[in-house]
């Protein structure tokens, strides 16, 4: 349970809640749904049945959580200039991109706006920022601060 909680929500309304937590912290819909307690029928359909009610919960949280639009905007730029470093047998490190990495910030970032569209086949993202995160984002990509909301 998560200290946003109050008595006098419903029991639906906590469930909402515990489930974007557990979203934000990175599980399925699926697996979000069986840890707050959902049936494996109802977590079986999470994507279309609790993710779009729990989409303006998630929003919510995330502030509370230090999910803030600049901190969100500094992790992706982070999650797009993403780099491993090898070693390589004379002790050199030599640094290459880190395509898997920078396409899951891309993911997490999706998913958590509700733009990642999940289908029966492929996943596609259709990302598009825009207000304060798109500031941010824009700010960070040019080196400048920005004042968190």
């Amino acid at each position: 349970m998560i200290p946003a909680l109050t008595p006098t929500k419903t029991h639906d309304q906590h469930r909402a809640e515990e489930y974007a937590v557990a979203r934000s912290q990175g599980l399925s819909p699926r697996a979000a749904a069986l840890k707050v307690g959902y049936s494996e029928a109802k977590a079986g359909n999470a994507n279309r049945d609790i993710e779009p009610k729990a989409r303006q919960t998630i929003r919510e949280l995330l502030p509370i959580m230090g999910a803030t639009n600049e901190r969100l905007a500094e992790r992706l730029t982070e999650g797009l200039d993403a780099v491993r470093a090898h070693v390589t047998k004379a002790g050199d490190v030599i640094h290459s991109t880190d395509f898997k990495e920078r396409r899951e910030y891309v993911r997490l970032i999706s998913e958590l706006t509700g733009e990642l569209k999940q289908g029966t086949g492929a996943s596609s993202i259709s990302l598009t920022l825009s207000g304060p995160l798109a500031e941010a984002f824009a700010a960070r990509m040019q080196g400048g601060e920005v004042d968190a909301e």
